[in-house]
């Protein structure tokens, strides 16, 4: 699991928000630079007349991410597209690590399953409409394959090559999966970290949804949503269901 460092609590704050349902695309970036971070990169972007970060998040060369903004608020990642896009930057200009892509698939596989998006809506910097730039500094042909090449049928990593689809609520029930999660008030989003304690990696919003694989009693009870990724139970926050014999019966079908 990648190393997380939240800084949303110090990053410039947004006076703009949104919808989770608005996000359509994932947009990957360099920072065109050799080293840096959220806080260097602010000093150029303030002298520009920004009120707010370029991206949600920033891979650091040895992979940690800095986590900078909630994805309900939109950061100024490409002009004319930051409404409905989610912004993820790695340190670099067109070289990147083996740490920096291994953090930068996990991060994007997660991303995809928040929003419900396939590996087609993960585009570069360079592939959006009205756009002049090298930006990201990478053949995102090759990053699209390498992402679907992690996508399998009973995680909760992606979409799947089956054909068929059996949509439950905003997801897609897929083989292996005990349940859903809707979140109803906002609530952590965990992974273990050393020694045993928990490692938050994002703050979840209301009405998302994440498919359930399993649950365990640790830490007053979490269920297993995939990738290593738990949300703990509490019902105030969310609302846990199973689905039918019929929705099971025809997934069995498929």
């Amino acid at each position: 699991m990648a190393k997380i460092q939240d800084i949303r609590n110090q990053t410039a704050a947004s006076k703009t928000k949104r919808n989770i349902n608005q996000i359509k695309k994932i947009a990957r970036h360099h920072s065109a630079s050799a080293s840096g971070d959220y806080f260097s990169f602010w000093n150029y972007w303030k002298s520009k007349g920004w009120t707010k970060g370029g991206y949600h998040e920033i891979i650091l060369r040895d992979g940690t991410i800095q986590l900078c903004y909630d994805p309900i608020y939109p950061t100024n990642g490409i002009a004319n597209h930051n409404t409905d896009i989610y912004n993820i930057c790695l340190v670099g200009n067109g070289s990147f690590t083996e740490a920096q892509e291994r953090a930068f698939e996990e991060r994007c596989l997660l991303a995809m399953q928040s929003f419900g998006l396939g590996v087609e809506d993960v585009l570069g910097h360079n592939e959006f409409s009205g756009t002049a730039t090298s930006c990201p500094g990478i053949n995102m042909d090759s990053v699209r394959k390498r992402l679907k090449a992690l996508v399998v049928p009973n995680k909760v990593a992606g979409v799947s090559s089956i054909d068929e689809k059996i949509m439950w609520g905003k997801t897609e029930l897929k083989p292996g999966q005990k349940g859903k999660i809707t979140i109803l008030k906002r609530i952590n989003l965990w992974q273990d970290g050393p020694n045993g304690k928990l490692q938050m990696v994002r703050v979840l919003n209301p009405d998302e949804e994440y498919r359930v694989y399993g649950y365990r009693d640790l830490h007053g009870g979490q269920y297993d949503v995939g990738g290593g990724y738990w949300i703990t139970k509490m019902p105030e926050h969310i609302k846990y269901e199973t689905p039918s014999k019929a929705m099971l019966a025809k997934l069995n079908e498929i």
